[in-house]
């Protein structure tokens, strides 16, 4: 017979997670990456965005716990491309806004390690230690040929596409990835679009190959269809904190 699984509150979880070991149990055991990771995500998520990062930093707990949790998941072979995904979206985005809560209070993301943070091999997940831009571009990029990436990872800039509000998962993968692609490409403050102009955000023009036929992948989710003729101009990025 089968050892009968001990169940935690989420709020023990996150306890025991910071621990590492408890009464022998080890983290993978405790950790259902389905459940737990998507609570705790969540939650911090949630208060930094209502806090921001000035109140948030003296609550670190909870994102290192996560980030904890990251850390000791295995990624198996067996998972689906969308679990995958999804885990490595969430790996990004809460290590960025640990970069960002390690050295705050910055003015930009910029500010760091000579303007190249995301060159810097910090990040521990995987059995390996890696950089955001090996997380963006030798991971998810290559393997997962997914354009819609660029509006659910976050640089913590302003003219980045804004962070989900809750954590990415196998079963919403496709459904917000459609609805950030959407909301962001139709946002104002990101972009304009209309039949005859067209200024859209610099992501466009860095990633153009990701998008193949730009003014095509504009249509496909833009309220405002983009003429013939007109040519594609892009806007400055405004690398300043997103806080």
């Amino acid at each position: 017979m089968s050892k009968k699984r001990k169940h935690y509150s989420p709020e023990e979880k996150v306890r025991l997670l910071k621990e590492h070991l408890v009464n022998g149990t080890a983290v993978s055991q405790i950790c259902d990456e389905n459940k737990l990771q998507p609570t705790v995500f969540y939650r911090w998520q949630r208060q930094f965005f209502e806090q921001g990062a000035a109140a948030f930093k003296k609550d670190q707990d909870k994102l290192d716990a996560y980030l904890k949790v990251l850390e000791k998941t295995i990624i198996e072979k067996t998972w689906s491309r969308n679990k995958s995904l999804a885990f490595w979206i969430n790996a990004y985005n809460a290590n960025t806004i640990k970069l960002i809560l390690k050295n705050y209070p910055i003015k930009s993301i910029m500010d760091l390690n000579n303007g190249k943070p995301w060159d810097v091999k910090w990040i521990k997940i995987d059995q390996r230690t890696l950089s955001l831009n090996n997380i963006e571009n030798d991971i998810i990029r290559p393997n997962y040929s997914e354009p819609r990436i660029h509006f659910a990872v976050n640089c913590a800039a302003k003219s980045c596409p804004p962070l989900l509000n809750k954590a990415w998962t196998e079963g919403n993968l496709n459904s917000n990835l459609e609805r950030q692609t959407k909301s962001f490409i139709n946002n104002p403050i990101y972009n304009t679009i209309t039949s005859s102009n067209v200024e859209v955000s610099k992501i466009f023009d860095w990633y153009r190959k990701d998008f193949g036929d730009l003014k095509s992948y504009l249509n496909k989710f833009s309220s405002s269809k983009i003429g013939k003729n007109t040519s594609v101009n892009f806007k400055t990025y405004d690398w300043n904190l997103n806080n």
